[in-house]
């Protein structure tokens, strides 16, 4: 990535003015940068559905290049069954992403995404909200600035994998049975207090 483009960035970061920045320069694979671009690829394609929360658009059974790229997509949109070196989401909402495997997996500016039944290498996540990830597993995982994330019956790294910065509520499920020994615990205690008096 060129310097310019690194200092546009991190001002675009900033200021929050994601959608005025111009991607082409970047070093990477396949760029869909717009809600028309990912429009046209479906036309091309013959690929179903119609952007829409009751029929968002299907994207699997095609060729896609090893490094992927998606900027402002905000129709609703499934990516499903694929293996990818890297996948960039980038102020993205309304997708999901179903059984895939990357090596690198990461979010910037998005919301309210669905990541399942996915392998991941390395998840990086910055300044991510309303993401739900379901049944995935994480080798690595980077959050930056990402709140209100959930994740139901994943896999996590060992906890010297987890690296966050200025995290706030995401939710992760603690197994049942820690709730059912502080509930054994209590009434444990209970009983011993009871036979003390």
């Amino acid at each position: 990535m060129f310097e310019e483009d690194r200092k546009k960035l991190k001002k675009m970061l900033d200021s929050g003015e994601y959608e005025y920045f111009n991607f082409s320069r970047m070093e990477r694979g396949v760029d869909i940068e717009t809600n028309e671009k990912l429009e046209e690829l479906i036309e091309d394609k013959s690929l179903q559905g119609q952007g829409t929360i009751s029929n968002p658009y299907i994207i699997e059974k095609i060729e896609l290049p090893r490094e992927y790229f998606l900027s402002n997509i905000t129709v609703y949109s499934a990516f499903r069954n694929y293996h990818l070196d890297k996948l960039d989401l980038f102020g993205c909402k309304n997708i999901s992403i179903e059984n895939c495997k990357f090596e690198k997996l990461t979010i910037t500016r998005c919301k309210n995404l669905q990541i399942i039944n996915c392998e991941i290498n390395i998840l990086n996540l910055n300044r991510v909200k309303n993401c739900q990830f379901n049944q995935t597993s994480f080798r690595k995982i980077y959050r930056d600035y990402s709140d209100n994330n959930g994740y139901e019956k994943c896999l996590f790294p060992e906890q010297n994998q987890i690296f966050d910065n200025f995290m706030k509520q995401n939710i992760v499920p603690r197994p049942k049975i820690f709730f059912f020994l502080i509930i054994a615990s209590l009434i444990a205690i209970i009983f011993i207090f009871l036979q003390l008096n």
